[in-house]
């Protein structure tokens, strides 16, 4: 009806101006009537009135252009359950919308919201969600954003529009009524993310509060799988991995190929991965899900990646690298207090007098030379055990593995992926020293470039259990501090009874395969959000399927993981 209305005022419009222009004889004799002042103010007007219905016509047509359909749309009014205005209830309900809020925006869903206040009782919100798919009708589709808000939102009282008529009512009864501003910005923008400020204010009559309006930026989009029920996938952004991952689960039921799929997506963004492979599976897997070998360097046993652990390139104080470095011979090598005595008070002197560094065979010889006419007969058995602990780190493959002073050193991280392959490293001891000093460098090099909002590696550690020993200040610092530095971890697991608190108080996104072991679900059932009721999910979990939680969501998530073969 408005654009009848519209069209006809813009046919008048023309009709009076092709008169007054052309002096047709029908209105002629009412312009002869009008002095030449008024004749000119006549066709001045008449042009102002054609210009103003042409800019109405095509800025309908624009709005209408982008306009998203109501068919798609679903409204929800949601008010405080609050008795009283206290600003610190308020406060704590708004931050469950927000978390809400970032749930949708996880999930790719298109929203916009705003807020409502009659002056005197609490604030209401107008919330519209945009279906992300089609093949769901609307009330079914409610009903599973309703369900996630009333988990999430419990501070809320919520309420729904599943008709396309009930939401067109709804806006005019709730918005449109009062003010021309909220009719004009629509509340329907494509592309568009508002998000919930906490700076409300309570003193406005039916008008938009407050919302802030941020662009979508374009984002590292990683594809896990399919959500169980739903026609949607489940994805991980670079934030959830920067914030560090944990994959768990039995042997043989798709750990491996989970984190194969992860570092497939992480390439294809241009995000650098490094593999501690335990046992050589991951360059045949790699290939399997699309990477091809030229984008792979792998080193191993035979073409090791050599360490110098004493190395003072990264500007490391004399007793930061010491303290490190007697930490992680420490917990590999179980050191008691006298030998950790020894190796401390040696590499003190020793790395301030070589500010090149030294090696484990100059290390023995130190040790061998050290006299101490106060050292007694302990302390000589305790040094001389120190050196039988120290010798294997000489000779066979360890030899490779840690290289001599002054060896030409070249670059870890060149291709997209590295994959430093243990699986032949017989020593389980050396395997892991070897890669707790392959972590101390990347964390000394990574803390050396300064702090990063950019994700630069992922540091996939295959089979964590093998490596938790006794406590080991290295790794605690790793996963409480290389997230600031632009590095994120993976963390593949068979157990999670035996991995260390720091672990689980550091990792943002769980991505749990079946598990069988007792101890093992009992530790899942209390970590995750409603445990007892995905109990039997966790152990009847195909091959393939898996259970995903991160910490912004209301509750785990089935997902069913595809493989490419």
């Amino acid at each position: 009806m408005r654009i009848s209305y519209i069209a006809a005022l813009i046919i008048l419009a023309i009709l009076l101006l092709y008169s007054s222009v052309f002096g047709v004889k029908w209105i002629g004799s009412i312009i002869v009537m009008l002095n030449s002042v008024v004749y000119s103010s006549t066709i001045a007007v008449l042009v102002l009135i054609f210009s103003i219905m042409l800019f109405s016509v095509i800025s309908h047509f624009r709005i209408n252009k982008g306009r998203i359909s109501m068919d798609d749309m679903i409204l929800f009014k949601l008010k405080p359950k609050l008795k009283e205005l206290k600003d610190e209830e308020l406060k704590d309900a708004f931050k469950e919308l927000n978390s809400f809020l970032l749930y949708l925006k996880k999930k790719r869903l298109d929203y916009a919201l705003t807020f409502l206040s009659s002056g005197k009782g609490p604030v209401e919100i107008l919330l519209i969600v945009k279906k992300s798919s089609t093949n769901v009708p609307r009330e079914e589709y409610a009903k599973m954003i309703v369900t996630d808000l009333k988990v999430s939102c419990r501070r809320w009282i919520i309420s729904s529009y599943n008709t396309s008529d009930n939401i067109v009512n709804a806006i005019k009864s709730f918005l449109f009524s009062t003010s021309l501003k909220t009719l004009n910005a629509e509340l329907l923008l494509p592309h568009i993310w508002f998000t919930l400020p906490y700076d409300y204010s309570l003193g406005l009559d039916h008008e938009i509060v407050n919302y802030k309006c941020v662009e979508r930026k374009e984002e590292v989009v990683i594809r896990l799988g399919r959500i169980d029920g739903m026609n949607e996938d489940f994805i991980l952004t670079a934030d959830d991995i920067n914030k560090h991952v944990l994959i768990l689960g039995s042997t043989g039921l798709g750990k491996t190929t989970t984190t194969s799929i992860i570092v497939s997506e992480l390439i294809k963004h241009g995000i650098k991965v490094l593999v501690v492979d335990w046992h050589d599976e991951y360059f045949n897997l790699l290939q399997k899900v699309g990477v091809p070998s030229e984008m792979i360097k792998v080193y191993n046993a035979t073409n090791p990646y050599p360490l110098n652990p004493f190395d003072s390139r990264h500007g490391e104080s004399v007793d930061e690298k010491v303290s490190l470095i007697v930490d992680i011979m420490e917990s590999t090598l179980n050191l008691p207090a006298p030998q950790s005595y020894y190796l401390y008070e040696i590499l003190q002197k020793e790395l301030r007098e070589h500010a090149s560094g030294i090696s484990f065979s100059a290390l023995l010889s130190k040790l061998k030379e050290y006299s101490d006419v106060t050292e007694g007969y302990a302390g000589r058995e305790a040094r001389y055990a120190l050196m039988r602990k120290i010798r294997p780190l000489t000779i066979g493959q360890a030899k490779k593995l840690f290289e001599h002073v002054g060896s030409v050193k070249e670059e870890l991280i060149e291709k997209p992926v590295t994959i430093v392959e243990l699986g032949k490293v017989k020593n389980n001891t050396l395997r892991k020293i070897y890669t707790l000093f392959l972590l101390k460098e990347i964390f000394s090099t990574y803390t050396s470039e300064g702090l990063s909002n950019e994700l630069k590696l992922v540091i996939v550690l295959d089979e964590f259990h093998n490596l938790i020993s006794a406590s080991c200040d290295v790794l605690e610092r790793l996963f409480s501090e290389i997230r600031k530095f632009g590095v994120g971890l993976i963390v593949v697991s068979q157990t999670l009874f035996d991995l260390p608190s720091y672990v689980l108080r550091n990792v943002n996104t769980k991505i749990i395969h079946s598990v069988k072991t007792y101890r093992d679900l009992k530790e899942l059932v209390n970590i995750l959000p409603y445990g007892p009721n995905y109990q039997d999910i966790i152990v009847n979990l195909s091959v393939g399927e898996a259970l995903v939680y991160k910490v912004d969501m209301q509750h785990p998530i089935k997902v069913s993981i595809e493989f490419s073969f």
